[in-house]
């Protein structure tokens, strides 16, 4: 996947350039009476210094110019970001200073026309300034996702809008906004666990929207439920049943917008996620479970696993939901006689015990057995492991993804059905720390190498990354996926980053005699297998003008060869299948234009991205997933997935030209699956993806139902000669000139029809494994 980076670096620049023209439309045509000025502003009202959204100066195209000439005689280096100080004053705005890079600007004759008793009064500027002050905060809040976000735009505790005419204030328009935080950030989290959303769901077929209409203090004032058939009543069991989970959380999140409370948007997270989200959020306060006398913490919440259980509880949970424990109890489990027991459920908040009688009534304090509850859970004793590394001085540093962090020494998964535990995996982990005087004198060995002696490596910045496959002993079975990092000359050609297999530079071969001086690397051994290490270090620290140069890595492939197929090792997790003749097709191919499909006549519903079944391009996509994924690949897939806990991938990139001829294809999967996969598995893969028995050729319908479209250089000067035509008229655009609105529509209009078609086109099937055998399929294309 990493040659296709490159060769995607033109697409990006155009879709830049069409994003900058489609902004400067919206901003000019939709947004007159606003002002779009360069730099930073503040101004000075009273006692107070507020900031102002649009600097005035960008108004006049004169007064810009001639003050990006004086930071450029200045010798700044960015003329476009400065700083400028303003006052309002006896209702005048007037400029105090400019200043850039800390140091105040000579602006000494550029506005001495505007000058009035000492003062620089903005009497070229008419229109509206957007002034803000206080605290920030978005308004509004996401609940479908465990990551809160708002609106780009954001609002402050102040919003105060001026209207100016030359230079001299018209009209104020002042709103105060305030926001009162919420003692549980979670809260969505929460709702999803108090709802019995699969009832309301049963019993409607419909998706439901929950408002909730808090009140100054927090608590609830009323809420709305609206299904697709629109507002439910209030006496409705759907709005009565989130109302009442509403009333347990008690304090929600109230934001006051020019003196008006809005409503909160309530998603409640789906069952399936919320117990993906158990596994992390249980690292903070986690349920406690004994067996065999050892106390363990668990990553699951089985008493919420069943809503119909769980609805008995919750009267006894109001107000005990915060963010760090969203489910607001604490719960302690025992294992005994191979079935998993309910001992203690208490209130999170104030610690009283609530009576296990609410869960089975008549019980008087004895363990109640989970026959409601059937998954599986991990439970950790005797501390958590860090994934370390060395960083470039040979410290040691926590890093890697919290999985990896917060593994614990000892593991057990239990898996449960109906209360009974039917099976109990243990694992031991551990990590040994190896030889850091080795890795620094290591270290300085790649410093002190003369690396000038290589024309390519010469005054450049370096930077080394490898992977280290340790045995259990520390020693390194082999160093692998070796890349060194550097500048090049922006003129270099594309195809020059290419390592074919067999090629070894010797700076790579230094690197690895290198590494393999160092005795003994970390060993950390999770779950049944020694972990590789990635090592990264800086070699040489250089000062490049990166205007003139850009990155370049050079990747040594190691890999090996069959008849008619090379393997390539692309990093520690994905290998590469091509066969011998890939390279040179796809150099064949025009460098100049990049193709892509454009799918035509493709119905899309606002807000979903549904293709209609029929269109023969989707049929055509399905048949060559069952023939490329088939015959057994997605058993092999789903098995690795599930017995490492990993995701496992497979991409197939598939070439056509534009009368449907597919010209070659390859394939990049995850390495765990390629060292179980058989050859005549990947090889019939190929065989499949070439046409299979169908011959290599798309059939006629198919690609007429669609286009190809390409970019070139001519298209991509086409596009910035309509951004250059869109920055000249925008002054007249500004002002309302429907005529230069004209000439803009139709400077785009035109380019579009210049765009080329594309010699060719690429897809990419791309299907993800999970460890749990859940299966995601993706198409792209291009």
């Amino acid at each position: 996947m990493n040659e296709e980076i490159s060769e995607n670096v033109a697409c990006v620049k155009i879709i830049e350039i069409m994003k900058t023209l489609v902004l400067l439309v919206i901003c000019l045509c939709g947004l007159c009476g606003l002002v779009e000025g360069h730099g930073f502003a503040k101004i000075v009202i009273g006692r107070d210094t507020l900031v102002m959204y649009s600097c005035p100066i960008g108004q006049d195209s004169v007064l810009t110019r001639l003050v990006r000439e004086r930071l450029v005689r200045d010798s700044f280096r960015y003329v476009e970001d400065y700083y400028s100080l303003w006052r309002l004053e006896k209702g005048k705005l007037c400029l105090e200073k400019i200043e850039k890079e800390n140091r105040q600007v000579d602006i000494s004759g550029i506005f001495d026309a505007y000058r009035e008793k000492g003062r620089i009064v903005a009497g070229w500027f008419s229109g509206e300034l957007f002034v803000v002050g206080g605290e920030s905060f978005y308004p509004y809040r996401n609940y479908s996702a465990s990551i809160s976000c708002g609106p780009i735009t954001r609002k402050f505790e102040t919003e105060i809008t001026y209207t100016f005419r030359n230079g001299v204030m018209t009209g104020r328009k002042k709103v105060h906004n305030s926001l009162r935080e919420q003692g549980n950030q979670m809260s969505h989290y929460t709702m999803g666990m108090l709802l019995n959303v699969e009832e309301m769901k049963r019993d409607r077929g419909a998706d439901f929207d929950a408002y909730v209409y808090p009140k100054s203090d927090g608590r609830v004032d009323h809420v709305e439920v609206m299904c697709r058939k629109g507002k439910l009543a209030p006496d409705d069991p759907a709005t009565r049943e989130v109302y009442a989970c509403a009333e347990l959380i008690g304090d929600w999140r109230v934001v006051t917008l020019d003196g008006e409370i809005q409503r909160v948007l309530v998603e409640p997270v789906e069952r399936k996620y919320r117990l993906e989200m158990d596994k992390y959020l249980s690292r903070a306060y986690p349920d406690v479970l004994e067996m065999d006398g050892v106390l363990y913490r668990m990553d699951a919440f089985p008493l919420h696993y069943d809503s119909e259980v769980f609805s008995r509880v919750r009267p006894y949970l109001k107000e005990a939901f915060t963010t760090e424990c969203p489910w607001g109890y604490h719960a302690r489990w025992k294992i005994a006689e191979e079935k998993l027991w309910l001992t203690e459920v208490r209130n999170a908040r104030t610690g009283e015990l609530i009576p296990l009688s609410v869960i089975v009534p008549g019980n008087e304090g004895e363990p109640v057995e989970a026959s409601w509850y059937t998954g599986s859970f991990k439970m950790g004793a005797r501390g958590s492991l860090d994934s370390l590394w060395y960083d470039i001085e040979g410290r040691e540093v926590a890093c890697g993804a919290p999985t990896r962090r917060y593994i614990d020494r000892k593991e057990i998964v239990c898996e449960v059905e109906q209360g009974y535990v039917v099976h109990q995996e243990v694992r031991n982990n551990f990590a040994h720390r190896g030889d850091t005087v080795a890795y620094r004198h290591f270290v300085e060995m790649l410093r002190a190498y003369d690396w000038d002696r290589y024309p390519e490596l010469k005054g450049r910045k370096l930077y080394c990354s490898f992977t280290v496959y340790p045995l259990m002993d520390g020693r390194a079975d082999r160093i692998g996926c070796i890349q060194l990092v550097t500048t090049c000359d922006l003129n270099r050609k594309r195809g020059d980053e290419r390592e074919d297999v067999g090629i070894a530079r010797p700076w790579m071969e230094f690197i690895r005699h290198a590494a393999e001086s160092v005795p003994f690397w970390d060993v950390r051994y999770f779950r049944g297998k020694v972990e590789p290490q990635k090592v990264g270090l800086e070699i040489r620290k250089k000062t490049s003008d990166y205007s003139q140069e850009r990155m370049y890595v050079y990747r040594e492939d190691r890999g090996f060869e069959t008849e008619k197929f090379i393997v390539v090792e692309q990093n520690d997790r994905n290998v590469q299948i091509f066969p011998k003749n890939y390279y040179s097709i796809r150099d064949s191919l025009d460098k100049r234009m990049f193709g892509w499909v454009d799918l035509l006549a493709v119905p899309f519903e606002e807000g979903e991205e549904t293709i209609r079944e029929n269109h023969p391009w989707n049929r055509w996509e399905k048949e060559m997933e069952k023939r490329v994924f088939g015959g057994g690949v997605d058993r092999f897939a789903k098995a690795v997935a599930d017995s490492l806990l990993m995701d496992i991938m497979i991409d197939v990139y598939i070439y056509f030209d534009r009368e449907g001829r597919i010209i070659v294809s390859s394939i990049e999967m995850s390495r765990p699956l390629f060292e179980v996969l058989p050859q005549a598995q990947w090889e019939r893969m190929f065989y499949e993806s070439m046409g299979g028995d169908c011959g290599r050729k798309i059939l006629e319908k198919v690609m007429n139902s669609i286009s190809l479209y390409g970019l070139n250089d001519e298209y991509r000067k086409s596009l910035e000669n309509v951004e250059k035509t869109a920055l000249e008229c925008r002054e007249k655009i500004a002002s309302g000139d429907t005529i230069a609105q004209r000439v803009l529509q139709e400077a785009f209009m035109l380019a579009r029809k210049s765009r080329p078609k594309a010699d060719y086109g690429r897809v990419c099937i791309s299907k993800r494994y999970y460890g749990e055998s859940n299966t995601m399929n993706s198409w792209y294309v291009w």
